[in-house]
């Protein structure tokens, strides 16, 4: 885990992840998840998709936690545009996970595994994350993932074909094959 105490006026520092070298991502199916844990004594905490390459150009999404409100959307110092807003838990860690169809411009967002709602972005592009505590912020951060697929939706599942539960649509593996063992056991 790393942890955020965010200074007065944000920051010390930024810590950006690129999404890899193909960035920046225009089309294709893009998924990110990332636990989080959101002290509410603390004021909060931020993270933002950056567009291009290089950090501070363009900003592709801003994401504000704060006394249990979560905002994805535009945020230059307030919020000029809120696409989606849901709550999160408080002092506990949860899952926060993004499936992105960069095709379609659908940016679906999930906590802990239920669905929290749908948006379209008018930055529809994705280059990499820049985790960022604005002041007063109290966070941490861990097993940050990202997977990317310029072909097809990204689809879970065994992708064995001789598992008793092979999943033809699956694009990535997620050991979950089962294999059948037939005959004497003694």
């Amino acid at each position: 885990s790393i942890g955020f105490i965010g200074q007065s006026g944000g920051g010390p520092s930024d810590i950006v992840l690129p999404f890899g070298t193909g960035t920046p991502y225009t089309s294709g199916y893009f998924e990110f998840s990332a636990n989080f844990y959101v002290e509410s004594s603390g004021n909060g905490a931020y993270f933002n998709f950056q567009e291009e390459n290089t950090p501070g150009i363009n900003w592709a999404l801003d994401v504000g936690m704060s006394s249990g409100t979560i905002n994805f959307g535009t945020y230059p110092g307030s919020w000029t545009a809120v696409y989606l807003s849901s709550t999160y838990p408080s002092n506990q860690w949860f899952e926060l996970k993004m499936d992105i169809d960069l095709n379609t411009n659908s940016w679906d967002v999930f906590i802990d595994g239920v669905l929290q709602g749908s948006f379209a972005n008018p930055n529809n592009q994705i280059a990499s994350l820049d985790l960022y505590p604005l002041d007063g912020n109290h966070f941490y951060v861990d097993d940050v993932c990202f997977v990317y697929n310029s072909t097809s939706p990204i689809t879970y599942g065994c992708t064995d074909s001789s598992a008793s539960n092979y999943n033809p649509t699956a694009t990535i593996d997620d050991s979950s094959c089962i294999y059948l063992i037939y005959g004497c056991t003694d």
